[in-house]
C-alpha cells in the first residue's frame, strides 16, 4: 500500500506581464497510487501553460532533485484539458523511502510568457523543458570534478536561465578609470531593459555545435582534435557565421542557415546572441563593481580563465578549458569573464559617448547601438562588439564594462545564446 500522498494542492503563476493566466480545475484532480508510481491527474483551463510539480511534507518541500523522474505533462508547454503526471518515488529515494508525513502534491501552471526559471534545450530534437530551479534539472548540473565532457548540458542540449531585467533601471559602463579605461566605450549611462530574458549558463561548445549543425564544425576550429573537446567554448566563428546576418538591428532576422537560425527553426524560438546590454547587466548580476563579484582583479581565477591560470605548462600556451569549471556569478552563469571572449549584438564605437557629463537621469532604453552611434563603415565592414575577456588575456580585460572587437574569428573568441521569454 502507498500511503506517500493525503492531497493535492494547485497553484497558479500569474504576473502583471504575463498573458492571460491559464488555470487549473480544482475539482478534476486526482491523485493515484501503485507500487512504484504514483499518478497526479489534473485539468488544465483557459489556455496552454507550463506546468511544473513539487511534492511537500509538512509543507516542505522534499527537493527538487527528487522529482526530476517526473513524466507525462509536466516541465513543459501544456495544452488545455485533463492531463497526468506520474512520479517514481523509488527512483528518487536510496532504497524503500519511509513515509512522508503529511505529504501533497503542488501543481503550479505558469503562462507560456512567463515561464520558469531554467529552460532546457534537446538540440536534436528541438524539444524545450522547463524547470522551476536549477535543482530540478534531471541528473542535476555535473561540477568541474565531474565528466564534463560527457555531460549532456554541455554537448547535446542547452541550459538557459531567465533573468529578471524589466524596467530595472541600471549602471552600464564603469566610474573606474581603470589604467586601460576607453571613453569611448565605457562611459558610464543609466540604462533599463524592457524584457526579461533567457541566457545560455554555459559558453556554447563544439559539442553542442556538432549536435546542433549535424555533425560539422566550424572550418578551422582550432582544438577539434582535443580529447576533452566537445566540452570546450566553439571558436573560429564570426559573428556572420553565428547568426548570418550583420544588418542587425535594422533587421534582426538570423540566416536560415546558420547556427541561430537553425536553432530558432527547431525550436520555434528565435535566438540570438545577446545585446551588449543585457550581456554587462548578466555580467554585473544585480551589483556594481567592477569585476563582477569583486571590486578589482584579487581572487578573479576563481571565476575565470585568463592568461595567468591558463597556460600549459608543457607547451607554455594558454589554452581554453571545458565550460563549467570555474565558479559562475552571482546569478549561477558561468565563464561570463574568460575561457571565451563572446561575441555581442552590437557595432564597435570609435566616437566618444554623446554626453561627456554623467546624468543619472538620462536613461536609454534597450540600447541597440552603442552610445548610439554605429560605426558600421560605407562598405558594410566594421569591428563587432565582443565581451568578457578570454583565456589569453589580462585579468584588466575581464573587467564588466570592457570592451573588444573584432571582423574575423578568432581561437579565443565564442558566443552564448540568448532569447526572450516565450514558450514554445
Amino acid at each position: 500500500m502507498n500511503r506517500f500522498f493525503l492531497s493535492a494542492t494547485l497553484a497558479s503563476f500569474a504576473s502583471v506581464a504575463c498573458a492571460a493566466t491559464p488555470t487549473l480545475k480544482d475539482s478534476e484532480t486526482v491523485l493515484t497510487a501503485v507500487p512504484g508510481k504514483v499518478t497526479v491527474s489534473y485539468e488544465l483551463e483557459q489556455a496552454p501553460a507550463v506546468v511544473t510539480f513539487d511534492i511537500l511534507t509538512n509543507g516542505v518541500s522534499i527537493g527538487a532533485a527528487a522529482l526530476s523522474n517526473a513524466a507525462g505533462d509536466v516541465n513543459k508547454v501544456v495544452q488545455p484539458g485533463k492531463r497526468t503526471i506520474t512520479w517514481k518515488p523509488h527512483k528518487a529515494f536510496a532504497g524503500d523511502p519511509a513515509v512522508l508525513p503529511n505529504a501533497c502534491a503542488v501543481v503550479t501552471s505558469w503562462p507560456t510568457n512567463c515561464p520558469p526559471d531554467y529552460m532546457v534545450v534537446d538540440l536534436t530534437s528541438g524539444e524545450c523543458s522547463y524547470y522551476a530551479s536549477r535543482e530540478a534539472l534531471p541528473g542535476g548540473l555535473v561540477g568541474a570534478d565531474g565528466d564534463v565532457v560527457h555531460d549532456p548540458y554541455r554537448t547535446t542540449k542547452l541550459v538557459l536561465k531567465k533573468i529578471r531585467a524589466d524596467g530595472i533601471v541600471w549602471m552600464m559602463g564603469d566610474h573606474v578609470k581603470a589604467a586601460d579605461y576607453n571613453v569611448y566605450t565605457e562611459y558610464p549611462r543609466m540604462v533599463r531593459l524592457s524584457s526579461d530574458f533567457y541566457i545560455g549558463i554555459y559558453e556554447f561548445t563544439q559539442g553542442q555545435y556538432k549536435t546542433l549543425m549535424d555533425g560539422k564544425l566550424p572550418k578551422n576550429e582550432a582544438f577539434a582534435d582535443w580529447d576533452y573537446s566537445d566540452a570546450l567554448p566553439v571558436n573560429m566563428l564570426a559573428a556572420e557565421d553565428i547568426r548570418g546576418n550583420l544588418d542587425w538591428p535594422t533587421n534582426k532576422a538570423v540566416g536560415a542557415s546558420s547556427p541561430m537560425g537553425v536553432l530558432s527553426q527547431r525550436t520555434g524560438i528565435a535566438f540570438d546572441m545577446p545585446t551588449e546590454a543585457q550581456w554587462e547587466y548578466v555580467c554585473r548580476a544585480g551589483g556594481n563593481l567592477s569585476y563582477g563579484r569583486l571590486p578589482t582583479a584579487t581572487g578573479i581565477g576563481d571565476y575565470a580563465w585568463y592568461n595567468a591560470n591558463s597556460t600549459n605548462a608543457q607547451t607554455n600556451a594558454a589554452e581554453p578549458h571545458p565550460v563549467g569549471t570555474k565558479k559562475p556569478n552571482a546569478w549561477g552563469i558561468y565563464d561570463m569573464q574568460g575561457n571565451a571572449e563572446e561575441w555581442c549584438l552590437l557595432w564597435q564605437c570609435n566616437t566618444v559617448y554623446s554626453s561627456s557629463v554623467f546624468d543619472s537621469t538620462r536613461v536609454v532604453v534597450d540600447p541597440e547601438v552603442k552610445f548610439e552611434n554605429s560605426q558600421k563603415a560605407s562598405d558594410g565592414t566594421g569591428y563587432r562588439c565582443t565581451r568578457g575577456g578570454s583565456y589569453v588575456g589580462a585579468a584588466e580585460l575581464l573587467r564588466c564594462a570592457k570592451h573588444g572587437g573584432s571582423r574575423a574569428g578568432g581561437k579565443n573568441l565564442g558566443f552564448r545564446v540568448a532569447c526572450y521569454p516565450q514558450a514554445r
